[in-house]
């Protein structure tokens, strides 16, 4: 959607507050009539609607979009992406198939009718919230011992592991606890939970349907869930979890937690036991069981993953500010001898000096450091944007080598000035130097809308503004 695209979310049946949600996000929703999950209806009424909305995706989310499924909604002119939990599917009848799950990209891969079909494979595509996007750059560090704890098993909890956590924390030698309990609306045992927090040593918050997830990260110092897809957005937080295994699609994303050391693993809840649970998490708590430190956990999710998505969808680039370890990226960039060539400053460029400049660049408010990518994180290019004395911002960018010669030049600019004015609403507009010689950006700022001005003969160049109005 914020790449200008048009979502539609159908399904045979949805409960009425997700709905409301899918609503409230300024995303469709159409019920599928008469139809059963998976069946030849639902396949029919899938393509209709595809057909009607003149979707160039379908997107298939759930177990009974199985082999048979897929097949028949295959090659009608619609491409089709099946999102994977831990290989439901011997053999894929589809385009793409995304598995988001930590370390998929190193399982072994399943068959497939689609010689061309494309994997999205690992945490790298983890589909973290929009609204986490930006709070978890503001994740801090967790001082131990963790006083602060969250518990989450998801939206019904049938099999009441929350309570096993409680009964297992009561037992740990600390009795001044602050434990926020998410309870979803399907959870049965919401009265038992309360009854047990009424009486508890430690303070027990027990609040249901929970919409503001930013906010309860934010507080926590350490967070025990399930092992589902949860785990993703704490460990964008980089905080330390303790994990349950509830369900069996969840036991690929707790064994790689394990061998990760990003997470405690309790084990399945059938084999619960308080007292050996109540020693973990208290060692836990002290910070002697958390394994992999904070910055290890964060970057196993860097948050990005839905911006990758959406770009291989849109068969376009995604970008994201320059970070610090983009400082070689940079430099070897701009070393290149064309790179050099082409641009107003030709001579040989000394790494101290370009550290220096980049570290200032990174740190400066008024300046823009573009890292732009495809979807498979293929490095593309680079843009920078500076401040212009004509209250404009100056555009300096350039093309990976690998990536010349492919009409990169034009696409990592739509990409980035788009990215800007989100980014800066107050933008006047966008000014660019080309040199005389070089007509392969003055080509690109003129198919970008960029308009002539008048030729500035200090620099020996041509000047194309383009205002934003």
């Amino acid at each position: 959607m914020r790449r200008g695209g048009r979502v539609v979310m159908a399904s045979v049946r949805c409960p009425e507050p997700v709905v409301e949600r899918i609503r409230e996000s300024g995303i469709e929703h159409q019920l599928l009539h008469e139809c059963e999950l998976g069946d030849t209806q639902d396949v029919a009424a899938s393509l209709r609607l595809g057909k009607e909305l003149g979707a160039e995706w379908m997107v298939l989310d759930g177990y009974h979009f199985d082999e048979s499924y897929q097949q028949q909604v295959s090659g009608h002119g619609i491409e089709v992406l099946a999102v994977d939990d831990y290989g439901h599917c011997t053999t894929w009848h589809c385009d793409a198939v995304l598995n988001q799950n930590l370390g998929s990209e190193n399982w072994p891969r399943s068959a497939t009718t689609n010689a061309n079909m494309q994997r999205l494979m690992g945490s790298s595509f983890a589909l973290i919230r929009e609204e986490f996007v930006e709070s978890i750059h503001e994740a801090k560090e967790t001082v131990f011992p963790a006083r602060r704890i969250l518990v989450t098993m998801g939206g019904a909890d049938p099999v009441n592991a929350t309570m096993m956590v409680l009964k297992a924390l009561e037992k740990t030698n600390f009795k001044d606890l602050d434990i926020r309990v998410l309870v979803g609306g399907a959870n049965p045992h919401q009265e038992k939970l309360e009854a047990f927090a009424a009486g508890s040593q430690n303070r027990i918050e027990i609040l249901c349907n929970v919409r503001d997830m930013p906010s309860m990260y934010e507080w926590a110092d350490g967070v025990i869930s399930a092992g589902g897809s949860t785990c993703w957005e704490w460990l964008a937080y980089g905080l330390p979890g303790a994990v349950v295994t509830i369900a069996d699609n969840q036991e690929p994303v707790v064994a790689e937690l394990a061998t990760q050391k990003l997470a405690l693993t309790l084990g399945w809840f059938t084999q619960f036991d308080v007292g050996s649970w109540a020693v973990q998490l208290e060692n836990w708590i002290i910070g002697k069981q958390v394994g992999a430190g904070f910055c290890e956990r964060r970057r196993a999710i860097d948050g990005h993953g839905a911006t990758r998505t959406a770009a291989f969808l849109a068969a376009g680039l995604w970008c994201r500010m320059a970070q610090s370890k983009d400082s070689e990226l940079y430099f070897n960039w701009a070393s290149d001898p064309v790179v050099r060539a082409s641009g107003f400053h030709t001579d040989e460029l000394k790494w101290g000096d370009h550290c220096k400049w980049f570290d200032k660049m990174i740190k400066s408010p008024d300046t823009y450091l573009y890292v732009v990518s495809n979807a498979f994180d293929e490095k593309v290019g680079q843009v920078r944007l500076t401040p212009d004395p004509s209250g404009f911002l100056e555009i300096g960018f350039s093309v990976a080598q690998d990536f010349r010669g492919k009409g990169m030049g034009t696409k990592i600019l739509q990409a980035v000035l788009e990215r800007a004015l989100s980014d800066n609403s107050e933008v006047r507009g966008f000014i660019a130097r080309v040199k005389k010689e070089n007509q392969a950006s003055a080509k690109i700022f003129s198919q970008l809308g960029f308009e002539p001005s008048e030729d500035d003969p200090k620099h020996g160049c041509l000047v194309y503004l383009k205002n934003i109005t």
